[in-house]
């Protein structure tokens, strides 16, 4: 048989102590015990009991304990675990405290809110690949400076001052209105994206979004109450007012709510969703006499919403739930000859249409009906003649996209685990940059402002 070797003693002097010690079982061990000295002469005559031997039991020293050498080596494999342990314990607290210093990007909003002491977070520009590139007008236009746009810090104001207010260059203002939650409630504020600067136009104590411009660039209308981003605002109200903030109207309302106003492009008729059908319905607003009329008429249940103007404000595109999903529609400006442009079946969501100034193709927001997907953007001929053509810009998800009175840029939302934000770019994906640099806080609702057309 065999001898472990950790069992092998490692010494003479080891070996001989173990000999000393098997001798007999009931013998003491060597080093439990000491013999006390004889007494003197003296300590015999007068106490003879100190003559008898008297052994004293005491511990063993620790140089003369045995222990087995296999013990020993497993106390030593003991002690390497626990030091190899504790530096790799040490060694990822490290690399924790390194990520939350030196790349807080990482990091969720909700986990950065928590530690206050975190350095301000430099946001990461979005690499773009552009697979289709829609035909606008700005290429007709001979542009020989593009501005070099990059991520732009907002500050909020309290009024507008009009010495802000951008010239126009290539038929835009280049500024955009849009919603946000900056406050803890929506309200509308519009950012130049040339001079950084964010000016608040309303302050509505149930909060306002879904802001669409007045053809001049003057006024625009919206709907309040409306304190967070949602798919429908029951109860909500159109407002008009102008853009530096001031004279604020209410339209005529009515129960259950209008919401996703679109201003016609001749100033004269507001489109609108309303819930007073007990479904959702399109409705028009006549500016100049206030009368309001249904455009559609459709089955209950059966909704027609998120309306767009055509360029030359003769046609509507819109979203038709008619079966199952969403489809994209169009008619005339006066709710006649619905026509069916894309079918959706029942495997995917067509909505939010929006025209383009030339009036050539609409694109509109595409998701799965069948399971979750971000929403991507697809764009169609007019006459719905050819497939759809999905467009790639670079982001996580496309919505809400809004062009520029110019052609020259759009804007849209994208959103994902750190909420919604307002994006623009070239309508091919070039110059990406986000409205607002903070992601603490949501943004949405694009809407840019218009140039007024010279007589």
């Amino acid at each position: 048989m065999e001898v472990d070797p950790g069992d092998r003693f490692q010494s003479a002097d080891e070996f001989k102590l173990a000999l000393l010690n098997s001798k007999s079982k009931t013998q003491q061990l060597l080093g439990t015990y000491t013999v006390s000295p004889p007494p003197s002469a003296e300590e015999r005559i007068s106490d003879p009991k100190k003559t008898e031997t008297v052994l004293v039991h005491s511990m063993p020293p620790e140089e003369y304990a045995f222990v087995s050498p296999r013990k020993k080596q497993l106390e030593r494999d003991r002690r390497i675990r626990r030091s190899l342990l504790g530096g790799i314990i040490a060694i990822l607290f490290i690399g924790l405290l390194s990520v939350i210093f030196f790349f807080p990007n990482l990091l969720p909003v909700s986990a950065r809110n928590m530690l206050p002491f975190l350095p301000a977070m430099t946001p990461t520009e979005i690499a773009t690949q552009v697979v289709v590139v829609l035909p606008t007008a700005a290429e007709q236009l001979d542009i020989t400076v593009t501005p070099d746009l990059d991520f732009i810090e907002t500050q909020t104001a309290s009024a507008v001052d009009p010495s802000a207010l951008a010239t126009p260059i290539g038929g835009d203002y280049l500024q955009i209105a849009y919603s946000s939650l900056r406050t803890g409630v929506a309200q509308i504020y519009m950012t130049n994206i040339l001079t950084d600067q964010a000016i608040a136009i309303t302050n509505m104590p149930g909060g306002a979004c879904q802001a669409s411009w007045a053809p001049d660039g003057e006024k625009l209308v919206f709907i309040s109450p409306c304190n967070i981003k949602k798919d429908t605002y029951p109860q909500s109200s159109l407002y008009i007012i102008n853009a530096d903030g001031t004279d604020l109207q209410p339209l005529p309302s009515a129960l259950g709510g209008d919401f996703e106003p679109a201003w016609s492009p001749d100033g004269k008729q507001i489109v609108f969703t309303s819930l007073r059908d007990g479904y959702m319905q399109l409705y028009s607003y006549n500016v100049e006499n206030e009368k309001i009329a249904r455009l559609v008429d459709t089955v209950n249940g059966k909704h027609a919403r998120q309306a767009s103007w055509s360029p030359d404000g003769k046609k509507i595109v819109y979203a038709y739930k008619r079966i199952d999903t969403y489809e994209i529609w169009t008619m005339t400006n006066q709710g006649a000859d619905e026509l069916q442009l894309i079918p959706s079946g029942n495997q995917v969501l067509n909505y939010q249409p929006v025209w383009s100034p030339d009036g050539k193709l609409i694109l509109f927001s595409q998701q799965s009906a069948k399971e979750f997907t971000f929403p991507n953007l697809f764009s169609v001929d007019v006459d719905g003649q050819n497939d759809p053509l999905q467009v790639f810009l670079g982001v996580l998800s496309i919505e809400d996209v809004k062009y520029s009175p110019g052609a020259i840029w759009i804007a849209y939302e994208s959103g994902g685990e750190r909420g919604y934000h307002v994006y623009y770019s070239t309508p091919s994906g070039a110059n990406l940059a986000r409205i607002t640099e903070d992601v603490t806080f949501d943004d949405f609702d694009p809407a840019w402002r218009p140039v007024p057309k010279t007589p």
